[in-house]
């Protein structure tokens, strides 16, 4: 149609392209029917023909004309926004061309384009613009015609990398596509068409690009003989035969080469020729083995550069196996990894793991780490519930990966750590760089301590967590072992009573006079006397108390300073406390009352002008100052003081302060309400209860990963919350609740 407008003063005319789109009127699926379109009547050469749900809702089919004719359009676009819009050039057109497109073919999500063309040249269709199959979109080249002029329109666009080029040719012949230097979407090639078996081939110099997915159906045969590499982003999946056969052999290129986050599926088998040179995980890219891979050829070899997932699976047969720098190992058989060839994931002739790799045991039963594996290692990782024990000793130069499970140490096979770098998530301690209640160690672990550094050692016994920090302050290095025993401390001083009876740890040699220790301390680590305060003890040539600040720098630690050497083990232990109290303090108690905690004291204050400090703890070991209350000194005198944020369960002190001097009182333990949080269901699949009572002001809920990744938070003020979990993958998370006095983490399982 022509419209017409004004411009420099004068009247000119534009020819305007026609939009016609289906809307169906004639209720049949004929392209040719007239009344199908909007408006009225069969495309024309110069119309773009957009097949969309704007004028018919739902899922259609369109087919083109069959016999000798010949349809042309300007450009053509399926786009659904519901159900699926099929169009078919069907095996009964034997135009050549059947359709031909004077623009862009553009198939979105949904879209699915059959060429079925029975013509006897040519291609079926003629695309003179770009070919974009969009994510979710689909080409289907069900026709014996040439495929080469479709393939070359192919456009690399952004969201195309999972636009399906798909292979269904009839017929029992053999089939040549043009896979030379080209670059696909993803790529499938399948035998439905064939009657159930097909054989495809393809051959040329060119690298082969798919930059989706690459998959071999059930009943065909693709045999490669392209001298290029075969270049993978996502998944290989094969049910059939993919034969890998070079037409010659070279030092270069003939491999198949993974780019990205990628799965090696299927019940088909792989095969490659003596000329075919490597599969090569390349750097920043991860191949995940749902299938075992069999090298066929001494001179083949497995590179990985980037990241290989091994599962339960297996690399075998005679060819080689390399795990350059940085690259790293997900191991998930028993046996870890061995240099016998019949153990271990790991079955190649040849095996080269560089000392520098990252080595991650994953596996549903408890593993083994090999004799295979280096003795020295940049990280040393476990993801695996059911524990890593060492075969043999092992140092770890870089960092140390707890994820989830225990990892065995022994005299004769010990983890020996060169790094301070620890990765796990958050523990009881409020730490993601310590290890955590579900991952440490239980045996000997060395650790290399650096000059003017924190190390923290993240051991405990197979049931308890029990870190311990080492600050140096020495200019040189020690190495040192360090072993939890979750049983009474030996050789007890009578001039410590308070030692405990519960836990110690033990030094392999004296600890330097310039490296401060602090041990961890759990509830139960010590008996409970209100007067008297933990403190670290260590043992020498025997047991006394080392100089230091009794709480140390963080929650629930105790610490030590560089004062003493020759420290050999280390325990807490509880010190009775010299309590002097007003010289007439006739009452100190608490109740509870509506607006909060209430503090009564009654004194005798000798007429002389004072002040109280009132402090509150919530473990008993640190306390903050929450308010004052002065007197002017009376005789006899009865104060009150209101808390009106008290903690579910708190420790209150009195210090009196007169005349330059401070007077502490005694400690009272007030318990309020005992928290019970919980989560249910566990294993969750869908949605998560997390029940969390008491808290006056809100708490926060944060879902968090093995690896420390924070999934989501968020701010709860009621007892019971409800979270949806089902786009979280399938693993075990913890459940962090805080309502800034107390922390609970707790785990649970998605299904």
């Amino acid at each position: 149609m022509w419209r017409w407008m004004w411009t420099m003063g004068c009247l000119i005319s534009l020819w305007a392209q026609a939009q016609k789109k289906w809307d169906g009127g004639a209720g049949t699926m004929h392209w040719q029917d007239d009344a199908n379109w909007y408006p009225d009547g069969a495309p024309l050469p110069a119309d773009d023909v957009w097949l969309d749900n704007s004028r018919m809702e739902g899922s259609y089919r369109v087919l083109l004309p069959a016999g000798p004719v010949s349809t042309a359009v300007s450009a053509l676009t399926i786009m659904p926004s519901s159900g699926v819009i099929t169009l078919e050039l069907p095996p009964g057109n034997t135009a050549n061309p059947g359709l031909s497109i004077g623009g862009a073919l553009s198939l979105h999500p949904q879209a699915i384009f059959i060429n079925g063309s029975g013509a006897s040249a040519g291609s079926g269709i003629t695309v003179t613009g770009p070919l974009r199959i969009f994510n979710g979109g689909k080409y289907i080249h069900r026709t014996g015609r040439a495929n080469a002029s479709l393939i070359d329109r192919l456009q690399v666009d952004a969201a195309t990398e999972k636009g399906m080029f798909e292979f269904d040719v009839p017929g029992t012949a053999g089939y040549t596509v043009s896979l030379t230097g080209n670059n696909f979407g993803s790529l499938c090639f399948r035998a439905a068409a064939a009657g159930g078996a097909k054989s495809y081939s393809g051959s040329g110099s060119g690298t082969l690009t798919v930059r989706g997915d690459l998959c071999v159906d059930t009943g065909v045969q693709l045999t490669s003989t392209l001298t290029a590499d075969i270049v993978v982003s996502g998944n290989l999946i094969l049910e059939g035969r993919l034969n890998l056969n070079p037409s010659t052999s070279g030092s270069v290129a003939r491999s198949l080469r993974f780019t990205g986050r990628s799965a090696l599926r299927g019940s088909g088998q792989l095969g490659m020729n003596g000329n075919f040179r490597a599969v090569d995980v390349s750097k920043a890219a991860s191949l995940f083995l749902e299938r075992d891979l069999v090298l066929g050829h001494a001179s083949q070899s497995v590179v990985v550069r980037g990241e290989l997932i091994t599962s339960l699976r297996t690399v075998g047969g005679p060819g080689n196996f390399t795990l350059h720098d940085s690259a790293t190992l997900w191991i998930g058989d028993p046996n870890g990894i061995f240099r016998s060839e019949n153990l271990g994931n790991i079955r190649t002739a040849l095996r080269q793991y560089s000392a520098k790799g990252i080595y991650v045991y994953q596996g549903t039963g408890r593993q083994q780490t090999g004799d295979g594996l280096p003795d020295s290692v940049s990280a040393l990782g476990i993801q695996n519930e059911q524990g890593l024990a060492l075969t043999r000793g092992l140092y770890v130069r870089d960092s140390l990966l707890l994820g989830l499970g225990r990892i065995h140490s022994t005299p004769v096979a010990t983890l020996v750590l060169g790094s301070p770098v620890i990765r796990s998530p958050v523990n009881g301690y409020g730490r993601a760089d310590e290890g955590h209640e579900g991952s440490f160690i239980t045996g000997p672990l060395g650790l290399h301590l650096l000059p003017d550094s924190l190390m923290v050692a993240p051991v405990g016994s197979d049931t308890v967590f029990a870190p311990v920090r080492f600050r140096s302050r020495d200019p040189g290095r020690e190495v040192l072992t360090l072993t939890y025993f979750r049983e009474p401390a030996p050789g007890a001083s009578p001039d410590i009573p308070g030692l405990s009876d519960r836990e110690y740890w033990k030094l392999d040699r004296p600890l330097a006079s310039r490296v401060e220790p602090a041990i961890s301390l759990r509830p139960w680590s010590l008996g409970t006397d209100p007067l008297s305060r933990p403190t670290l003890a260590a043992k020498a040539a025997q047991w006394f108390l080392l100089p230091g600040p009794g709480t140390g720098s963080g929650y629930r630690w105790l610490q030590g300073d560089s004062l003493v050497k020759d420290v050999q083990a280390m325990a807490p232990a509880l010190v009775r406390e010299i309590i002097v109290l007003p010289l007439q303090l006739l009452h100190f108690g608490i109740r509870e009352v509506p607006e909060g905690l209430r503090l009564s004291w009654e004194a005798e204050e000798q007429g002389k002008p004072l002040y109280y400090r009132i402090l509150r703890s919530g473990d008993g070991l640190s306390f903050t100052e929450i308010g004052r209350l002065h007197s002017p000194g009376r005789g006899r005198a009865s104060h009150q003081w209101l808390d009106t944020g008290p903690l579910s369960i708190g420790y209150y002190r009195l210090v009196m302060v007169g005349e330059g001097r401070e007077i502490p009182g005694r400690v009272i333990r007030m318990e309020r309400l005992r928290a019970s949080a919980r989560v249910y269901p566990n294993p969750a699949s869908d949605r998560l209860n997390i029940f969390f009572p008491g808290s006056r002001s809100g708490y926060r809920i944060e879902i968090v990963s093995v690896y420390g990744n924070v999934c989501t938070k968020f701010v709860c003020y009621t007892a019971t919350s409800e979270v949806r979990v089902g786009d979280l993958k399938k693993g075990v998370y913890l459940v962090r609740i805080t309502d800034g006095n107390r922390l609970f983490t707790l785990p649970f399982f998605k299904d």
